[in-house]
């Protein structure tokens, strides 16, 4: 209880406890202003956690979706590791089986200049000129489309390890100064595989040891691999193919002395599992929006964002996003439906398996359209190429090649130009910004040209957009924030106004004090005045 100092000091007042009293009338008018205060503040927060909450699952989310096999449920396999095999263009990959037998490895051409006896060994100044082309026998055979290259040793650069370096900038040849182990160096010169990246060397004095005009200093030849394939013999200047089985890439690592067996087969029950957990990830982040923007009805609880516009607003752009047909993955749109992906009274999305491998065995390019975005041309006589800044809008669009040699993207001029002896088109501005197609083949005067999104790469982008600085929940957040500081902002003028009341009604009580302490004294006067006249008649 509080001390009422006050009327302790005054016994002659009206005998109430001023502060006791005071402090309770002041409660009295300020708690209520503060226990809503500090309901709201309770408010705010669970809305703040609420949209942190949500933001971990989208960011979740987002991580899961990165998974760069998304959509590639292809079962591949190599009999023998002398050959490997890996998908490397689901766009063209298709269920395949092929027999292969390596007889020969590609390499590249390797010369040896020895007997030097530093790695810094001075050479003196001179030119080196390096043509790429053909050995057969002493014979050299220079590709006439490669530029014969050039290199200089001067000034301060003489060395040994100094021609190392220079040699090593040309594309297509490597160079290494090594200490053969009994005091001596070698430089080793070496080409890219593939017999038709050999290496001729020609020089003069001083420089004359590194001259190769004769085919000296070999220790070896530059060769193809030499392989067949279902039977039909071919040969490549790489052990890395990729344009002998569609959608494949081969790797060979050693000749086999019998035929590997390669094959890629959709596996349509993996195909079911990844895309029930994908669904299932869109599942818990509309439920997990649901439930924070729901109004209570019926006695239900209402959600810690019960009718946020943003939220709501969310909530119909991701449901929007199954719904939308995925367009520009052949001439029929894709729709979830194909896949048996069906939308439950709650809004809630299940797959019929029935359906799904019905779909699957009619046209697997469908559930990859889920899962893999899509850039192509209908024909191989056109080259697409899209740059890593273009967003062309989804869909399916004519390419046409004129008479006067102009062409056309979905009735837009595009500009030509030549390169390498072909003609290109490209756009520098509108939808089709940063897209090129080249004409390979001249026979194709029109093509169909696809730009698919995948369903997996839309929310991708839909999560991208919601998490940006600019996005719904950063938007949100800091209004929620800036709430927050408006009602601690409030918490301290209330705590200036509760001292303001409570010295109001301290004057108040003050005063009454003095009226009542006055009051007193005049009666006590009074009766003082009445007991002397009574007695003065006695």
């Amino acid at each position: 209880m509080a001390v009422d100092y006050l009327s302790a000091l005054n016994s002659k007042g009206s005998g109430l406890n001023i502060t006791q009293l005071v402090d309770s009338l002041t409660a009295a008018e300020v708690e209520p202003k503060r226990a809503q205060i500090a309901n709201r503040k309770e408010k705010i927060e669970l809305s703040i956690s609420e949209m942190g909450k949500l933001r971990a699952e989208m960011e979740s989310l987002r991580k899961t979706l990165a998974a760069d096999n998304a959509g590639l449920a292809f079962d591949v396999a190599s009999s023998s590791g002398a050959v490997s095999v890996e998908i490397s263009d689901i766009a063209t990959l298709e269920n395949h089986t092929a027999s292969v037998e390596v007889s020969a490895l590609a390499r590249g051409q390797v010369v040896e200049f020895g007997g030097f006896t530093s790695a810094d060994q001075t050479l003196g100044a001179g030119n080196l000129s390096i043509a790429f082309g053909t050995w057969s026998g002493s014979s050299f055979t220079s590709d006439a489309s490669r530029e014969v290259k050039t290199v200089t040793l001067s000034g301060s650069e003489l060395g040994l390890d100094d021609l190392a370096t220079k040699l090593s900038a040309i594309s297509g040849v490597s160079a290494k100064v090594i200490a053969k182990g009994d005091g001596s160096y070698s430089l080793a010169v070496m080409s890219e595989t593939g017999a038709r990246n050999a290496l001729q060397i020609t020089a003069t004095a001083p420089l004359g040891v590194f001259d190769t005009t004769d085919r000296s200093n070999e220790t070896l030849s530059a060769l193809d691999a030499v392989l067949t394939v279902n039977g039909v013999a071919v040969t490549r200047s790489t052990n890395r193919i990729n344009d002998l089985l569609p959608g494949l890439t081969l790797t060979l690592s050693a000749t086999t002395g019998s035929s590997v067996t390669v094959s890629a087969r959709e596996n349509a029950q993996l195909a079911e599992l990844e895309l029930r957990a994908f669904v299932e990830g869109l599942n818990n982040i509309r439920s997990s929006l649901r439930n924070a923007a729901k109004r209570g009805i019926n006695g239900a609880s209402s959600g810690p964002l019960a009718a946020d516009p943003a939220i709501i607003s969310l909530l119909r752009s991701f449901s929007a996003l199954t719904t939308t047909p995925l367009e520009g993955f052949g001439d029929e749109p894709v729709y979830l439906s194909n896949l048996g992906v069906r939308t439950q009274r709650d809004g809630t999305l299940s797959v019929d398996s029935d359906v799904f491998q019905a779909a699957m065995a009619r046209d697997p390019a469908q559930y990859r359209a889920v899962f893999q975005s899509l850039n192509r041309a209908s024909t191989n006589g056109v080259a697409l190429r899209v740059s890593s800044y273009a967003t062309p809008p989804a869909g399916t669009y004519h390419f046409a090649v004129d008479s006067n040699g102009g062409a056309t993207l979905n009735g837009e001029a595009m500009i030509a130009r030549t390169v390498d002896g072909l003609p290109e088109f490209y756009k520098l501005n509108g939808d089709f910004r940063g897209v090129t197609l080249r004409v390979i083949d001249p026979t194709p005067t029109s093509a169909t040209i696809y730009f698919g999104k995948s369903l997996i790469d839309r929310v991708h982008d839909f999560i991208d957009q919601s998490l940006a600085i600019s996005g719904e929940f950063a938007t949100r957040t800091g209004r929620f924030e800036q709430d927050m500081r408006e009602q601690d902002d409030m918490l301290d003028d209330l705590a200036k106004s509760e001292t303001q009341i409570n010295e109001r009604y301290m004057a108040r009580f003050g005063a009454m004090e003095a009226v009542v302490t006055q009051l007193k004294n005049t009666g006590e006067y009074l009766n003082n005045m009445l007991d002397a006249w009574n007695k003065a008649r006695d």
